[in-house]
């Protein structure tokens, strides 16, 4: 896919902060305009939503995902998914050294791009 021209400052530094990054997005249901709006905006090098809806309660629809697939970052659509999920996907990617942002609900670049910039400041304090 090729890549938008980001508009504002804001979207050029977190493109900077997500360029190349692999994503994982765990919860609800993936929409392609949704997918590559994500891809575009914060020029990601690849993009993997797993669902949960009308999947089994256990943790393997993600672990195998989570664990040794190199993705670096995890966004969990903590409305979307079982409260279960939500322990499960911390513990994982706390293991695997991943980046995890919770989310409420359907992600879009603003949110995410929010998301990292707290955890950053966060780090830094």
């Amino acid at each position: 896919m090729q890549n938008q021209i980001i508009s504002t400052q804001s979207q050029r530094d977190t493109a900077s902060d997500t360029k190349g990054k692999r994503l994982l997005i765990i919860g609800g249901d993936g929409r392609c305009h949704q997918i590559r709006r994500l891809y575009n905006e914060l020029c990601l090098a690849c993009i993997v939503w797993q669902c949960t809806r009308e999947t089994d309660a256990s943790r393997r629809r993600f672990e195998h995902l989570i664990r040794g697939r190199g993705f670096d970052i995890v966004v969990l659509l903590s409305g979307l998914v079982r409260h279960q999920h939500l322990a499960d996907v911390r513990r994982l990617c706390r293991q695997e050294g991943i980046q995890l942002l919770v989310l409420y609900r359907s992600p879009n670049p603003s949110q995410v791009s929010a998301a990292l910039k707290r955890q950053m400041e966060l780090r830094r304090s």
